[in-house]
Order: C-alpha cells, then sequence, then structure tokens
C-alpha cells in the first residue's frame, strides 16, 4: 500500500518570476517545484496582483463569487496555473485588494477611491486563502506561510476552529522567518482580525500587534532559513526583540538553507552570457572577465581580479565597512543595486573618481547581474547579518569565489577552501580579507582554478531543502502544538 502523499498550502507574498522584490521571491518560486517533484502535494496561493501581466499567463478561472468567510462583504476570484517551468499547482487569488502594481506600499489607491494599507492587503490575503482552499476542496496536512505577510492566517485558523468548524481540524503549520528585522507591527484597533488568545498573545505592548510575533506564538514548527541564523536570532544582538518568544520555542525552532534555482543560474545555458561555459571550459569564463570589463570602461586586463556585489545597497549588507582605500588595491570592483542614497553616492563618487578601477551601477538590471556573476573573479557579501543569502551560491556556481562574513547563511555556505571569511564586522578586517583574495589569486593561478572548479560541483539546488522541509513537515504532524 502506497503511503499516503503530504499535501502542503504554500503561501507568500512574492513568487518568481511573476512577482518579485527580494530573495523571498525565489524561495516561494523554486521550492514548491522541488517539492512537487518529490511527490508531495503542493498547492501555493499568491495573490493576483495588479503587476502580473495576464496577457502572458495561461491561467484558467476556477472558481469566481467565492465569499470571504471571515470578512463576509467580500469576494473573490481564483485563478488556476502552474509556477511557471514546472507542474506544480498554483492558484492566483483575484480580489481589489491587489489590484495594486506594487507589493509592497504603505498606502495604496485600489479602484477609484478606495485607499488601502498594506496590512489590510495581506490580511485578506490570509482571509482569501482560507477561503479558496474550502472552496476548491483542498484540506491541506501543513499551511506553509513565509514571514510576517502570512502569519495572520494563524489567527483565523484559530477563529475557524473555535467556531467548531471542522475544514482545517488536523492541519498543522509551518511558518518561516525569512528576515527577522522585517515584523509587521501595526496597531491593533486600525485592524479587523479577530478577538482571540493569539492576537492577544501577539500584542507585545498591548497597542500594537506584532504580526512576526504571531507567526512565531502559533505556528506548530518555526524554522528560518539558515542553522546559523537560527542560532543567532537567540541572542539580543540579532533577535530583534523577539529572542525570548524564540527562546519559548526551541525546541520547535529549526534552520534549513535555501536553495537556488540551478536551471535558470546555470553559465553553460545563461542567454545573457557574452560566451557559455562549464567547470570544463572555464576559458569561457576568461571571455565574459574581458566583455565585462570593456562593457563598463574599466581598464581590459585579465590578470586583474574584478570583485563584483548584486546587493541591495544599504549598510546592513556590510557597505559601511568600505572606502576609498579600495581603489588603491590591485583590483577591480563592481557594485549594482540601489537602496541608501548615502551609499548610492558614496559608491557613485568613488566611481568618478577612478573610473578604470570602480564601477558602480544604481538600480537593478537582471542581465548586469548575471554577467557580474559570471565575470568577476571574488563575489562580495561582507554582510552585517545576512539570514541565508543566495547570491555567495549563485556566484560559485558560475567559478566565483565568495568573499563573506560568517554570519547567517554565508557562515552554512562559505568557508576557507571555497572562498574566503572574516569575522570581525571591522573595516580593517574586511581590507585585510579582500588582500588576502588578491593574494591568492595572483599567486597560483593554478590552485585558483581547481578552486574555480570545485565551487562549480557544489550543490546548491533545491533537492536537500526540499528534503529537509518534508521532515519537518512530518515532524509537524506527529509533534504539533494545536
Amino acid at each position: 500500500m502506497m503511503a499516503k502523499k503530504i499535501s502542503v498550502a504554500l503561501l507568500g507574498a512574492e513568487l518568481t518570476p511573476l512577482a518579485k522584490v527580494g530573495g523571498l521571491g525565489d524561495v516561494i518560486g523554486a521550492l514548491p517545484k522541488t517539492l512537487f517533484t518529490q511527490g508531495v502535494d503542493v498547492v501555493t496561493f499568491l495573490p493576483f496582483y495588479g503587476s502580473i501581466d495576464r496577457s502572458s499567463l495561461r491561467a484558467s478561472l476556477a472558481l469566481e463569487g467565492v465569499v470571504v468567510e471571515q470578512n463576509p462583504d467580500h469576494k473573490l476570484s481564483v485563478w488556476q496555473t502552474v509556477i511557471p517551468g514546472s507542474n506544480a499547482k498554483l492558484y492566483l487569488l483575484d480580489h481589489p485588494y491587489f489590484s495594486g502594481e506594487e507589493i509592497y506600499s504603505h498606502e495604496q489607491l485600489v479602484g477609484k477611491d478606495l485607499k488601502i494599507s498594506e496590512v489590510e492587503k495581506f490580511i485578506m490575503f490570509c482571509q482569501a486563502s482560507l477561503a479558496a482552499m474550502k472552496a476548491i476542496g483542498f484540506r491541506p496536512d501543513i499551511i506553509h506561510l513565509n514571514d510576517w505577510h502570512t502569519a495572520p492566517l494563524l489567527a483565523f485558523l484559530e477563529s475557524e476552529r473555535s467556531s467548531g468548524s471542522s475544514f482545517f481540524s488536523e492541519t498543522k503549520t509551518v511558518y518561516t522567518i525569512h528576515n527577522l528585522a522585517n515584523q509587521g507591527n501595526y496597531r491593533l484597533a486600525d485592524l479587523r482580525l479577530p478577538s482571540s488568545k493569539l492576537v492577544q498573545a501577539a500584542c507585545l505592548d498591548n497597542k500594537d500587534v506584532n504580526f512576526m510575533a504571531m507567526g512565531i506564538i502559533g505556528a506548530d514548527i518555526v524554522n528560518t532559513v539558515s542553522k546559523t541564523y537560527a542560532k543567532e536570532i537567540l541572542t539580543s544582538e540579532q533577535g530583534a526583540g523577539m529572542q525570548q518568544l524564540l527562546a519559548n520555542r526551541k525546541d520547535s525552532l529549526f534552520g534549513v538553507v535555501n536553495g537556488i534555482d540551478t536551471v535558470f543560474f546555470n553559465p553553460a545555458t545563461d542567454q545573457y552570457l557574452q560566451k557559455k561555459y562549464d567547470f570544463n571550459g572555464l576559458q569561457g569564463k576568461n571571455e565574459n572577465k574581458v566583455a565585462l570589463q570593456k562593457e563598463l570602461g574599466l581598464s581590459e586586463s585579465p590578470t586583474t581580479p574584478i570583485f563584483g556585489l548584486v546587493s541591495r545597497l544599504v549598510n546592513q549588507k556590510g557597505l559601511d565597512l568600505l572606502d576609498e582605500k579600495i581603489a588603491k588595491l590591485d583590483a577591480q570592483f563592481i557594485f549594482l543595486g540601489s537602496g541608501q542614497k548615502e551609499v548610492e553616492d558614496r559608491l557613485l563618487g568613488w566611481a568618478l573618481k577612478h573610473p578604470q578601477k570602480i564601477v558602480a551601477k544604481i538600480g537593478f538590471d537582471a542581465k548586469l547581474a548575471q554577467q557580474i556573476y559570471a565575470g568577476a573573479d571574488v563575489f562580495l557579501m561582507p554582510s552585517k547579518y545576512e539570514p541565508c543569502g543566495l547570491g555567495q551560491m549563485i556566484a560559485m556556481r558560475y567559478g566565483t569565489l565568495p568573499l563573506v562574513r560568517k554570519t547567517g547563511g554565508l557562515a552554512d555556505t562559505v568557508n576557507g577552501r571555497n572562498g574566503f571569511v572574516f569575522k570581525k564586522y571591522e573595516a580593517g578586517e574586511l581590507l585585510k580579507c579582500l588582500k588576502r583574495a588578491i593574494l591568492s589569486y595572483n599567486s597560483d593561478p593554478t590552485a585558483w582554478k581547481e578552486r574555480q572548479k570545485m565551487v562549480m560541483l557544489q550543490d546548491f539546488s533545491w533537492e536537500k531543502p526540499a528534503k529537509q522541509y518534508i521532515k519537518l513537515y512530518k515532524k509537524a504532524l506527529t509533534l504539533g502544538k494545536m
């Protein structure tokens, strides 16, 4: 007799390639695809944002006029499709609250004259997801929630059960923290939430409700996106005020390192590259390096190491540790991203003064990002904290050695063999590490090439993380609190 498939409803505010702002979208766009191939009956739910191109999306209207039971004045339509590049089911929830172009905004105009807050939108997403599950007859073993945007579902689930409804009576919950710093704090009086023990417990100062706290307190299993970060968030330095709540859940707190989409991030097939290559043909990587130097106006020197950074340009990413001394190093630097104006202006100023050695591109350019992963020799991630990080894994996929600070997921994926690591969050320590990387690059080209091959052969796919999530689902089914 075959074992019953685990059924999972997975919710996220983003999903690559349909709706992406950051790494959350990459996770929600990739994890369900791999869970599906590993035999999980996984169904993903996403708001049908106004920014999603309906004309190019192969979605069919599954249901319309679905009443949102927790908010019966509202109805939604449910569209069915699959996550691009897979057969994993995706349901897009169509409601006026999701019609805006932006995924995140403090306030948004929907319709002609109705303004809603960001939290109203995500509360509706949680309510609508439960309504959609009932309407399509999907009774999940597990509801997998991601970050604060989806935590309110736990309050509505608690209310549903207390009312005597049996639809979700056997359903367990897993809550994934992608970044503890983003918590979702709102005045309780302004929200339409059920009066429940969970909501009250998440009101940490009696006036504001904290949705991150709601997820931590209310889910059967809590995890975050690396083993080291799961330990770090128990400390006052990185607990962001949640450390005691997390300590209370220590026995149900786990770390699972994210994977990357190894089909998309593949130098052998990457359409953006000047020359496709693999670990057996690293000459192609050198051609991409020279092409990158030429395109960006850097001195065309195949023997000068390039340090690349693709990131939000904020101090949390370690950019406050860099100073203009990098222009004196025998290396070139490329920065791509956007963020704090002071950081952007500082990088642009250096690039203006040292155009042969430093390039700063403000904004996001998907093509240039891929070219940096392929053309750089070293990838910079000197982060103050990093829950998981994807850039270091993507870089290694392209044979580019990461230079990181030992924190979070960077500590779990980078070491002295496959990259360069410094520990103390100090400018001097970063500078020493930069010099160490340059010396390694120049002193033994053969050894450097062997390290490139080694990192390209590492497995950063979603296969292993998906198996770990399946273990968490099974643990929740046997050890759940409710």
